[in-house]
């Protein structure tokens, strides 16, 4: 028997499911307005930083299993390739891990 998902999880897959037929700028105004409304400490994501750019730099993974070439932060597509994620959640899971660190 498979384990079921926790609380985080099944939260990740319906905002996903919720957001995934949205545009780009409607996902972020809804991100920008949960991140308020669930007071999350320390600035929103999108709104302090680029798209291009969601990690400050210089910024340090820890414990994400990617070594740090000089310093530099790897992009979170070579973060997604280092994890393998398999389902959409697990995708979800490992960059809100890489947004978050």
């Amino acid at each position: 028997m498979a384990a079921k998902p926790d609380g985080e999880v099944k939260a990740m897959e319906a905002t996903f499911e919720a957001l995934s037929s949205l545009k780009p700028e409607e996902k972020k105004r809804v991100l920008l307005w949960l991140w308020e409304k669930l007071e999350v400490a320390g600035p929103a994501p999108a709104a302090t930083q680029s798209s291009a750019s969601p990690v400050t730099p210089g910024a340090v993974i820890v414990n994400a299993g990617i070594p740090a070439v000089s310093g530099a932060t790897p992009t979170a597509k070579s973060f997604l390739a280092q994890k393998e994620p398999k389902t959409d959640a697990e995708r979800i899971t490992c960059l809100a891990y890489y947004l978050t660190h």
